[in-house]
């Protein structure tokens, strides 16, 4: 994948990451609140969908943090390799 692609890819994970996180924990304060009630099974299933998206994106940026710095260590290892 090019660099120049992953950058906004990854800005994008983390804002959706920072934006998921805080509404799920609340969520689930909620859910705890009314635990046994309608609203409250309503928003426990929502937050724990919101939940299951954080870590998807968290994976994902870790994925590609992890390409990305395989690509950097290639590329080192064939300066190192090219230099006499």
């Amino acid at each position: 994948m090019r660099p120049w692609l992953t950058r906004p890819i990854k800005l994008v994970l983390f804002a959706a990451m920072a934006a998921l996180l805080p509404i799920t924990m609340a969520g689930e304060a909620v859910a705890l609140a009314y635990n046994g009630e309608p609203i409250g099974n309503q928003v426990g299933t929502v937050t724990d969908v919101l939940g299951w998206l954080f870590a998807a994106a968290f994976l994902t940026v870790f994925i590609l943090m992890i390409a990305d710095q395989n690509r950097r260590m290639r590329a080192a290892d064939r300066q190192r390799a090219a230099a006499p």
